[in-house]
């Protein structure tokens, strides 16, 4: 996965490292295990999903520190991502956690959506608005984070690729 960050730098997430590159020079970071997901937060924060972990870049924006995730509460964190105007959220395979900045941990998102898969790949998860979309045992979810309301949508087979698009990805 390749995106990039406020300040211009691109970053390439494969699947042991993450490597930012200036417009001159490449600089890696390893983790341990494969990264699921990575992406720069609106406070130009890079996050990382990695071997089940949670990473956040730290204040000299190229180390990395390891969030807490408490996996016996919050179950086995399967994606990370951000809806616009709201913080960081993991989805787990027992629900939804927000990032709470002044606590610094996730909390638990209060709203009743079936949880996820326990592995899903990048591409088997998107957002749309306030909406995400993601494998759920029998087909995909498509949950509305604003008005609480989901839809299962049944899956024939299993999906390779999930694209949720809007006019602004154009």
């Amino acid at each position: 996965m390749v995106f990039q960050g406020q300040e211009q730098f691109l970053w390439i997430a494969s699947s042991e490292t993450i490597q930012r590159f200036d417009g001159r020079n490449v600089y890696k970071h390893a983790f341990p295990g494969n990264i699921a997901q990575a992406f720069c937060d609106n406070e130009n924060r890079i996050w990382v999903l990695s071997q089940h972990k949670v990473w956040r870049s730290t204040n000299d924006r190229w180390g990395f520190a390891e969030i807490p995730f408490d996996t016996l509460a919050g179950g086995r964190p399967c994606a990370i991502f951000q809806l616009k105007d709201q913080p960081p959220t993991i989805l787990s395979t027992k629900g939804f956690f927000t990032w709470e900045t002044d606590k610094a941990i996730f909390q638990a998102f209060p709203l009743p959506f079936p949880p996820a898969v326990s592995s899903i790949r990048s591409m088997q998860f998107d957002t749309f608005g306030t909406t995400i979309f993601y494998p759920v045992k029998k087909g995909y979810v498509a949950a509305d984070l604003a008005t609480g309301i989901f839809h299962t949508i049944p899956e024939p087979a299993e999906f390779f690729t999930f694209c949720a698009l809007s006019p602004d990805d154009y």
